[in-house]
């Protein structure tokens, strides 16, 4: 079941709210992706080192790096193959962050 769909189950419109929260451990040198999502997620990365590519523009990132992931963006996420992510994702839905 999809997030719109619990939101229509629940009579949810525009509210804030978090779907989901998680801590992962990726696999090394493992790709996810290409991804779009109707919904933002922030990341933290606890440790390991790895690359996301976010609408074609590519970025390193390493312990205590945090990024924001909006509705519609196109996203590659890879795990550095010998010092291999590992972080929590909070999912979020209702939040316009467009307009800001």
């Amino acid at each position: 079941m999809g997030v719109k769909e619990v939101k229509r189950q629940l009579g949810i419109q525009n509210e804030p709210m978090v779907i989901y929260c998680r801590r992962e451990s990726v696999k090394p040198g493992s790709v996810h992706g290409p991804v779009i999502r109707d919904v933002c997620v922030v990341e933290c990365n606890l440790s390991g080192k790895g690359k996301i590519v976010i609408n074609g523009q590519e970025f390193s990132f390493g312990p205590r790096d945090c990024y924001v992931l909006l509705p519609g963006d196109t996203v590659v996420q890879t795990s550095d193959p010998k010092d291999p992510r590992s972080g929590v994702y909070c999912i979020l839905d209702g939040l316009d962050l467009t307009r800001h």
